[in-house]
C-alpha cells in the first residue's frame, strides 16, 4: 500500500513538474500578441478607402520604385516607475545602433534558407530627434498609475504621461512597463493620432543581459517595422495575408527557433518563414527583412505614403554627422589631425587655424549623438593641440568637429 502511494506521489510530482515547467517556459516569452490586447492590436486605419488605395500603390511601388536613403528621427519618452528598469542615454544609443544595423542588413545570415529574399541594406537609418524647444534627448516622467489595456491612451496624454514630439514628424517611442508580458506594440498609420508611435517595455529595450532570449534589442526592430507599415507575419488574424509578396502566410506567432522554416497550418502554404524580424522569435533567431517588406516601408515613406513627413529634410532630426557633409559646407584651408589614428584610447588632436580664435571641440558617434564637448580660449596662437582620452568609450568610428567663429573642420577617427 505504501509503495503504491509512493509511486502515485512520484507520478503526481512528475506531472506537476512537467506542467509547471511548461508554464514557466511559456512565461519566458515576451509576447507581441496577446488575447487581452485584441481590441488594441486589431485596430484598423480610419479611412479604409484610402488604405485600399495605398495597398494598390504599395504593390506598384514595390515593383518599380528605386529606394532612396532616409534618416528618420526618434524621440524617446520614458515613463518610469519604482520597479522599472532605468533607461540611460547609453542604452538609447545602443538601441539606435541596433536599429541601424538591422535595417542595414548586418544581422543577415548569408547561408540562410531564404537568402534570395533578404533585403540587404534598406537604406533607412535612425538617429536622435531634435524637436524645437526640447533640448533633452530623452524625456523622463514618473508614472503614478498602473498600466492596463484600458488606459493606454494615458501614456501619450500630457497630464498623465508624456505627449511626445509632433507625431507626423517624429517617431515617438514610449518606454513603459507593460502588463501581460507584452514586449511592446506599435500603431499602424492612420489608427490613432493621439497615440501614434511605438510602445516598448523597458526590459526589452537596448542591450539587456538580464533577458536571456531577448537581450539584443531586436524587439524594437519588429515594432519599428510595424510602425512603418508592416504587418506581423501572422497579421493578428489567423492566416491573413500581410500584403507582402515574398512572405508566406502564418497562422500564429513563432516564439522559438525552428531552423529556417516551420510547418504552416494555413491552406495553400506548406511552411512559415523563420528568422524574419516581423515574426515573434528569439533575438538570436531574428535577422532579416525581405525585399518586399523593405519596398513596402519605402512606399509608406514616399510622397503618397502615410509616413511621408518623416523624410522632410527641414523636419527630421540632425542627421548623423559625416566628414564629407560638413566639409562640403565649409571649404576651408585649416588643418585638423588626430594622432594616432586609429587609437586604442589616448590620442592628440592637433589643429591649425587661419586666424587665432577661440574654439569649440565636439566628438560625436556615428548615430550623431554628442559624447564629448570642450572649449579652448583664444590664446593668440594659430596652432594648438588637445589631448583626448577615449578609453572609456566603446570601439567604433567617431567624428571630431572643431568650430571657430568663422569656420568648422571635421575629421573621423577609429577607436579599437
Amino acid at each position: 500500500m505504501n509503495s503504491k502511494k509512493s509511486m502515485g506521489l512520484i507520478l503526481c510530482t512528475l506531472m506537476w513538474n512537467l506542467v509547471f515547467g511548461q508554464i514557466n517556459e511559456q512565461k519566458q516569452f515576451r509576447f507581441l500578441y496577446h488575447k487581452n490586447w485584441e481590441s488594441q492590436l486589431n485596430k484598423k486605419p480610419k479611412d479604409q478607402k484610402k488604405w485600399q488605395d495605398f495597398e494598390l500603390f504599395a504593390y506598384m511601388h514595390a515593383r518599380y520604385a528605386v529606394p532612396e536613403e532616409k534618416t528618420l528621427p526618434l524621440v524617446f519618452n520614458v515613463l518610469e516607475s519604482s520597479e522599472s528598469r532605468k533607461i540611460s542615454m547609453e542604452m538609447a544609443e545602443s538601441q539606435i545602433q541596433i536599429l541601424n544595423d538591422a535595417f542595414a542588413g548586418k544581422f543577415e545570415e548569408k547561408d540562410h534558407y531564404y537568402k534570395d529574399r533578404m533585403a540587404g541594406d534598406s537604406k533607412i537609418r535612425f538617429c536622435f530627434g531634435s524637436p524645437q524647444g526640447n533640448k533633452a534627448e530623452i524625456n523622463y516622467k514618473t508614472l503614478n498609475l498602473p498600466v492596463s489595456v484600458e488606459n493606454l491612451a494615458n501614456l501619450s496624454d500630457k497630464k498623465y504621461g508624456i505627449e511626445g514630439a509632433k507625431k507626423d514628424e517624429y517617431i515617438n517611442i514610449w518606454i513603459v512597463d507593460l502588463p501581460d508580458r507584452m514586449g511592446g506594440f506599435a500603431l499602424l498609420p492612420d489608427v490613432d493620432e493621439s497615440m501614434d508611435g511605438i510602445y516598448i517595455d523597458p526590459d526589452y529595450f537596448g542591450l539587456n543581459p538580464d533577458q536571456k532570449d531577448y537581450s539584443q534589442g531586436r524587439t524594437l526592430v519588429h515594432l519599428m517595422g510595424q510602425y512603418l507599415g508592416l504587418q506581423p507575419l501572422w497579421t493578428n488574424l489567423d492566416c491573413q495575408d500581410d500584403g507582402v509578396e515574398d512572405t508566406p502566410t502564418h497562422n500564429a506567432p513563432n516564439y522559438g527557433c525552428y531552423g529556417y522554416s516551420h510547418v504552416s497550418l494555413c491552406a495553400g502554404n506548406e511552411e512559415e518563414m523563420i528568422g524574419n524580424f516581423m515574426d515573434a522569435g528569439l533575438d538570436e533567431c531574428s535577422s532579416m527583412f525581405t525585399k518586399g517588406q523593405v519596398a513596402r516601408i519605402h512606399a509608406n515613406l514616399s510622397e503618397r505614403g502615410y509616413r511621408n513627413n518623416l523624410k522632410n529634410g527641414k523636419k527630421v532630426c540632425e542627421k548623423p554627422l559625416n566628414e564629407e557633409m560638413v566639409e562640403n559646407r565649409n571649404q576651408i584651408p585649416e588643418n585638423l589631425e588626430i594622432i594616432p589614428n586609429p587609437t586604442s584610447g589616448q590620442a592628440e588632436i592637433r589643429f591649425t587655424l587661419k586666424n587665432p580664435e577661440a574654439i569649440n571641440l565636439s566628438i560625436y558617434n556615428t548615430t550623431g549623438a554628442l559624447i564629448l564637448k570642450t572649449s579652448v580660449q583664444d590664446l593668440g596662437e594659430r596652432s594648438g593641440h588637445i589631448m583626448l582620452d577615449m578609453s572609456q568609450y566603446p570601439n567604433g568610428q567617431y567624428i571630431v568637429e572643431l568650430k571657430t567663429y568663422s569656420n568648422t573642420i571635421t575629421k573621423t577617427f577609429l577607436k579599437f
